[in-house]
């Protein structure tokens, strides 16, 4: 099979194809992450709280003090989840909750540009077994994100890496597969949407598509050791708008080759199977 390049909106590379085109399940270095309450920092020790919320998750805001960056809070629940709620982040209404929380600081500050990430399970580099949000103000430049303008494009000329196409009332969204690692998922609006204008309907539709196909993949790529993947979940918010999110499983680990495209942006990162397997698969499992 001949090698597929793939270029992404922020210049960076990757390649797929050649003799590596089957999906593998076999993720003998995943480990279940612990949790342990009683040596929880969240449950135990003293935070820098900066506001309680009321709801189910009985979400607190805290001040992140170790962070290299100007503007860092963490979004946590009142207490330590079980594996199974921590991997789905306590399900559709959990997620809306906290985005709710999120973007309503968020629009505090309009002209700013702020990315939202959490981190699930050891291989996705979660450290601390009690959910928590990041909310981080992204302050590198002020340059343009081109990476919804870009990945727009990208699935309009390419329908074979869209997963789905969903809409709710004037909100609508492209779930597409692509990126440096295999199976990234990029939720890509249809345009920037206000947080102003949709605050009581954005986090609950962002929840419901986020959770469906984070749902798709625990099941379609639970390891033969019988493990969902870890992953990450990024959102980026700018000028007052969602842009984008990214959700990237972590179904395989880097080599040498691949590390050095990270400080060389000239060098691809090799997919262990194509971005068009990855869809296939999954749209062939839920038939």
């Amino acid at each position: 099979m001949t090698p597929i390049i793939y270029t992404w909106p922020n210049g960076r590379k990757s390649i797929a194809g050649g003799t590596r085109t089957a999906i593998s399940l076999d993720r003998p270095w995943q480990k279940e992450i612990e949790i342990n309450p009683a040596t929880c920092p969240f449950c135990n020790k003293p935070q820098k709280e900066v506001k309680k919320f009321s709801g189910a998750g009985g979400w607190r805001l805290l001040r992140n003090v170790f962070t290299p960056f100007r503007f860092h809070q963490l979004l946590v629940p009142s207490r330590c989840w079980d594996a199974a709620k921590l991997k789905r982040l306590g399900g559709a209404k959990m997620i809306g909750e906290a985005l709710c929380i999120l973007s309503g600081e968020i629009q505090k500050y309009p002209n700013r540009k702020f990315i939202v990430d959490t981190h699930i399970g050891y291989s996705a580099g979660q450290n601390v077994g009690h959910l928590h949000w990041h909310l981080i103000e992204y302050s590198f430049g002020g340059q343009r994100d081109f990476m919804a303008d870009g990945m727009r494009k990208i699935f309009s000329r390419q329908p074979e890496l869209v997963l789905s196409n969903h809409k709710s009332a004037s909100l609508s969204i492209t779930a597409g597969v692509g990126g440096v690692r295999a199976g990234q998922c990029f939720f890509i609006p249809k345009k920037p949407i206000s947080i102003k204008a949709n605050l009581r309907t954005l986090p609950d539709f962002l929840a419901r598509e986020l959770y469906a196909v984070m749902s798709m993949y625990e099941n379609k790529f639970k390891s033969k050791q019988g493990l969902s993947p870890d992953y990450s979940l990024l959102l980026s918010f700018d000028k007052g708008s969602f842009q984008y999110a990214v959700y990237t499983p972590i179904l395989n680990n880097l080599g040498a080759f691949d590390l050095a495209a990270f400080y060389d942006a000239k060098w691809p990162v090799t997919l262990p199977w194509p971005h068009e397997t990855t869809v296939q698969y999954i749209k062939n499992s839920t038939n």
